[in-house]
């Protein structure tokens, strides 16, 4: 059975597990989850993939309200189940929201979520407006704690996308 709903206390080791094969163990974003912080689809019972809204969002888009981590597991990806959980999220979204999208050296030309973010009418409006790199603002240091690492010249780079909803 597959369902999509908002996240509780039990999700906390699928949601973990999600976020540490998409991204690696050196995120930080389990605080919330018992009280719905995100929007899980479900096969089974069991979160396979997952975004959120992030009502005060980050500096860098004036604290307007951002897409918070958006994720699905390896051998889900490819399914059309993120263009649903995003279509679900996207119902309840305020007016105005950013998405700051991961673009890394392993594929240096297209962000992870391009495809998903132009199907629902998000527009790139900076390329790049943050930049991490190994040895200066990155603080990781292995493929476990990131799973984009790539060693000593490891870069990546988020940009900065817009929606106006209906």
């Amino acid at each position: 059975m597959r369902e999509i709903r908002k996240s509780v206390a039990i999700d906390y080791e699928a949601i973990k597990n999600i976020i540490e094969q998409s991204f690696g163990t050196g995120r930080n974003a389990y605080e919330g989850i018992d009280a719905g912080r995100y929007l899980v689809y479900t096969v089974d019972s069991v979160p396979v993939a997952m975004t959120g809204l992030c009502m005060e969002g980050a500096f860098y888009t004036n604290y307007q309200p951002e897409v918070d981590y958006t994720a699905v597991l390896p051998m889900f990806r490819n399914k059309g189940i993120l263009t649903a959980l995003f279509g679900e999220m996207l119902k309840d979204a305020p007016s105005i929201l950013y998405y700051s999208a991961w673009r890394n050296s392993h594929d240096y030309k297209h962000a992870a979520a391009e495809k998903l973010l132009q199907h629902f009418g998000f527009i790139e409006i900076k390329r790049p407006h943050l930049e991490f790199r190994i040895g200066s603002n990155c603080r990781y240091k292995s493929s476990a704690e990131c799973v984009y690492y790539t060693g000593i010249d490891c870069y990546c780079y988020e940009d900065l996308w817009y929606y106006k909803g209906k």
